[in-house]
Formats: structure tokens, sequence, C-alpha cells
């Protein structure tokens, strides 16, 4: 039961890492090329940190909607792969 755990925080780390930043990266640019936004919009919805610029700037649509629950997901595997780092730091085991 431990070691199925510690699989499920593995692949919630590398989830979060690889898929995580590709989805946001793809997401924030499927936002981007479906409105119309001037110049200077489109590189702060692109590039702003924590999607902070498709929050403030990108109009409602369903692109945004999506970017929203990919975030959420993320969070939440990101959340688990910190309970990994904290697991390896600290090396508890159940003995």
């Amino acid at each position: 039961m431990f070691e199925t755990m510690i699989v499920i925080l593995v692949y919630s780390f590398w989830m979060t890492l690889i898929l995580g930043t590709i989805l946001n990266i793809a997401s924030r640019v499927l936002i981007i090329l479906k409105g119309t936004y001037k110049t200077n919009i489109k590189w702060l919805i692109l590039c702003t940190p924590f999607s902070y610029g498709v929050l403030k700037y990108a109009d409602e649509s369903i692109y945004k909607r999506i970017h929203r629950i990919i975030m959420i997901v993320f969070f939440i595997t990101a959340f688990l792969a910190s309970l990994l780092l904290f697991y390896i730091k600290f090396e508890i085991g159940v003995y």
C-alpha cells in the first residue's frame, strides 16, 4: 500500500513537470490564436507568471475555462508531487 502511494507521488511529479508545462503553454497559445488581441496583450497573456495574463486580459470563452480546469488539475498533482519531496527530504517510512 505504501509503495503504491510512492508510485502515485512519483507519477504526479513527472506529470506536473512535463505535461503541466506543455499544456499550460499550449492553452495560452490557443487563447491567443482564437482571440483578437493587441500585440502587447498577447505577450502579457503568454508570458506573465501564475496565469495572471490569462485571468486578467483574456476574454471569457471555452478556452479560458479549459485553461482554468487544466490549472486546477495540475495544482492538485503539484501538491501530490510536493508530498513526494517532503517524503524524500524527511525520509518518512512506515515500519
